[in-house]
């Protein structure tokens, strides 16, 4: 068994600034922009056994490099749990150089700051043009904001067909 410990304490969860998506993460500390928040838990094999056996977290799932994705990270930590908002996005999701030697869970992946990060602000990504489309397009379908953070991140191409039929 490996144990997982998020040990970054620059932020904190708390209930989130975006009506109806539950819990989101804060900072607890200044953040300058180009500061980042390491993505940590563990790395699989895309299509693996590992993979299908995590379909359950298949929302939460990061790529795991930029290109040539063959591994996801399924997160174990504060990474897991930053909402999306296209027009408040304050953090984008990039890649390191290499892993960080301050914690053995991370993975090259990373929130990056975009701009300065003040005392209590909600840490919010952008999830994609895809993630809007999808939006809109649950939107017409359903009016509950569930449907929507239900959709999860990497799925959508197989959510956009359900909601079209």
């Amino acid at each position: 068994m490996i144990l997982i410990e998020e040990t970054d304490d620059r932020f904190y969860i708390n209930k989130s600034t975006i009506k109806g998506a539950g819990f989101g993460l804060f900072a607890k500390t200044p953040l300058k922009k180009g500061d980042w928040l390491e993505i940590i838990g563990v790395q699989i094999k895309a299509g693996s056994v590992a993979d299908q056996c995590t379909d359950y977290a298949a929302k939460y799932k990061f790529a795991a490099a930029v290109k040539n994705i063959n591994r996801y990270i399924v997160p174990m930590g504060y990474a897991g749990i930053v909402n999306h908002s296209a027009e408040r996005q304050n953090a984008q999701i990039c890649a390191l150089k290499s892993r960080s030697k301050k914690n053995p869970n991370s993975g090259q992946m990373v929130y990056k700051m975009l701009r300065n990060i003040k005392t209590g602000e909600e840490i919010l990504g952008n999830y994609g043009d895809d993630w809007d489309e999808t939006f809109h397009l649950l939107k017409k379908e359903d009016e509950e904001w569930e449907t929507f953070v239900d959709a999860g991140l990497y799925n959508l191409d197989r959510i956009r067909k359900i909601v079209r039929r």
